[in-house]
């Protein structure tokens, strides 16, 4: 009886240690998933930013060119005509 008993404590603290051990390794990698979310989330706002400052350099570039022509065609109007 007492050997069944023993038995029982032994596969009892085997299942808690074994328990514990999972419960280790799950927090393990909930920081792991925690981490590459937060990764995740900086390089999506990298992209966009990096994307936004694409489109303001493209507008920019488009507004210096429509100010080129513009004074391209001022320039035109202005100088003198040989009759």
């Amino acid at each position: 009886m007492c050997s069944y008993i023993l038995e029982k404590l032994i596969n009892l603290s085997y299942a808690a240690r074994k328990e514990t051990a999972r419960e280790k390794q799950l927090k393990e990698e909930e920081k792991i998933l925690e981490s590459v979310a937060e990764k995740t989330g900086k390089l999506r706002e990298s992209v966009a930013e990096t994307f936004r400052s694409f489109c303001h350099a493209y507008w920019l570039r488009y507004e210096i060119s429509v100010i080129v022509l513009q004074f391209r065609y001022l320039t035109l109007l202005l100088s003198p005509v040989d009759v």
